[in-house]
């Protein structure tokens, strides 16, 4: 058969004018063939015959609405009228497609996409409400992501939370290239989940909040990585079960939750459904004793000093009942906060009683206030990480005032050599700062608290004691100051590469 007698093979060969022609002939024919409608429409939209080309789009569409190259295609009609200025045309072709689309999941989730990916958020949610309740996962992962670039947070996180329970399993690769780099295994939990969602040529979506950025430290070049959510569901279980019996041959767990405090559910859940079977950095049980309660218990006998952290319901009045009996100045902070965010230091009745009427009858982190100003004036917060048992600097930040973190270098730092060169010296070489009896202190405390991974963020006094403020997994390795601090950048990058040696001697021993 030649081309000139199939319209879909000169469609192929790019030969619109005559595939066109070839459509029209079929029409005469069969004026409710399929493709020839479609395709015909197809083509006059690409033509500029807009009027023409939308009715026989539609018309082929609503012949077949659960046909997705259809969609697809109507979907490249409608960016080229778009790109061509024909917004009336658009809009009306989108309106007609939505009708056509709501008793059929597959192109409504489509459509939905589709409204994503051009940044209509309001209309992929509008499609998504009307959606039936096939296909339940991409419904509710669809809206979830809709919901959040709409700022309707709370919303987003339920119909995330209930997506990833129908389906807790994501590999994040090819499953066809498995065995042609080591595959590792990305635990998450679900408890007050927070998601980043990203929407460029696809959408995809991080994990923030009570877990480690382990996706700074894992090359995608260097190994095939899966996501796996904890929950209770059925799906879950199943999941596990398999990864358990080794049928999909991981060569290594990494266990991205790191905060008790936000996920301590999850954690009790993953403590008692996965086995041993599979070698696993930060192992749920270490995790599960790193709340700041805890931590001060594990750690008090060391050679460091450490405020006692109590946790506390914010509704009693009697604090006393519950264990505590505190004095001015003390510090408050919400379970689960990091970088200072609600945390305030409590010196009057006033400022208590105002702190408890805004903390929402929850369980809240308190202990005294230790005041670690240097001599200087300043306020002088350490960061190091322990990996696989050997520490790693990330920063010295000084402030003038107590709650230090990464961003006060910005207040005093910025131009000031002094400042700058003092950090340059810890994060060049510990020991520049620290003496040997200070990072055997450290080593205790790894060995205290059997992390494969964490972070610790500290002071000195002036006797040279270690005032520990936390220790825990969920600090964050931060290169948001490079560009302005360029020293930094080869200390994040030793924690990068170290994370990448310990992942390759824990695959190494299990073999």
């Amino acid at each position: 058969m030649s081309l000139s007698d199939n319209p879909i093979e000169l469609l192929k060969a790019g030969k619109y004018p005559q595939a066109l022609e070839g459509f029209k002939h079929q029409l005469k024919s069969d004026p409710l063939k399929q493709d020839a409608l479609h395709f015909y429409g197809l083509l006059s939209v690409i033509s500029n015959n807009i009027s023409d080309g939308l009715s026989y789009l539609t018309l082929a569409f609503s012949l077949a609405p659960n046909n997705s190259i259809q969609l697809t295609n109507i979907f490249r009609a409608i960016d080229h009228l778009r790109s061509n200025g024909y917004l009336k045309e658009v809009d009306l072709l989108l309106s007609q497609i939505t009708s056509l689309t709501t008793t059929n999941s597959i192109t409504a989730l489509s459509l939905a996409k589709y409204h994503l990916l051009r940044v209509d958020n309001e209309a992929a949610l509008a499609v998504l409400n009307n959606c039936p309740e096939e296909s339940l996962f991409n419904k509710y992962f669809l809206k979830a992501i809709s919901l959040q670039l709409v700022n309707k947070i709370t919303d987003a996180k339920q119909y995330m939370a209930r997506a990833l329970q129908l389906q807790p399993y994501h590999r994040l690769y090819n499953k066809n290239s498995a065995r042609l780099k080591p595959r590792i295994l990305l635990i998450y939990g679900l408890d007050d989940l927070d998601f980043h969602a990203s929407v460029n040529d696809d959408i995809a979506f991080s994990i923030y909040g009570g877990h480690f950025n382990v996706h700074m430290f894992v090359d995608t070049k260097s190994y095939n990585l899966s996501r796996l959510f904890v929950s209770e569901s059925t799906q879950y279980t199943s999941d596990i079960n398999n990864i358990n019996s080794a049928i999909d041959g991981y060569d290594l767990i990494i266990n991205c939750i790191s905060d008790v405090e936000v996920c301590e559910a999850s954690l009790d859940i993953l403590n008692k459904t996965l086995s041993d079977n599979i070698p696993i950095i930060n192992n749920p049980r270490a995790v599960k004793s790193t709340s700041r309660e805890l931590v001060y218990e594990k750690i008090k006998h060391l050679n460091l000093l450490m405020a006692q952290t109590h946790q506390l319901m914010s509704n009693n009045d009697k604090w006393a009942d519950q264990g505590y009996d505190f004095n001015f100045p003390f510090l408050l902070r919400p379970l689960g906060s990091s970088t200072g965010i609600g945390l305030e230091k409590i010196v009057n009745d006033k400022q208590f009683t105002q702190y408890l009427a805004n903390a929402k009858n929850n369980l809240i982190n308190v202990c005294p206030f230790i005041d670690f100003k240097s001599d200087d004036g300043l306020y002088r917060k350490y960061r190091v990480f322990v990996i696989n048992g050997k520490i790693y600097p990330e920063h010295c930040v000084a402030h003038n005032h107590w709650n230090v973190h990464s961003s006060s270098r910005l207040t005093l730092m910025t131009n000031n050599t002094k400042l700058r060169e003092e950090e340059q010296q810890f994060v060049d070489d510990i020991y520049n700062v620290l003496t040997k009896e200070q990072c055997a202190t450290i080593l205790s405390i790894y060995e205290t608290l059997e992390l494969d991974y964490f972070g610790i963020d500290f002071s000195i006094t002036a006797n040279g004691t270690l005032l520990i403020f936390e220790a825990n997994a969920g600090m964050r390795v931060n290169p948001d100051y490079i560009n302005a601090f360029n020293y930094l950048s080869e200390p994040i990058n030793n924690i990068v590469k170290a994370f990448d040696k310990m992942i390759v001697e824990r695959m190494t021993n299990s073999c």
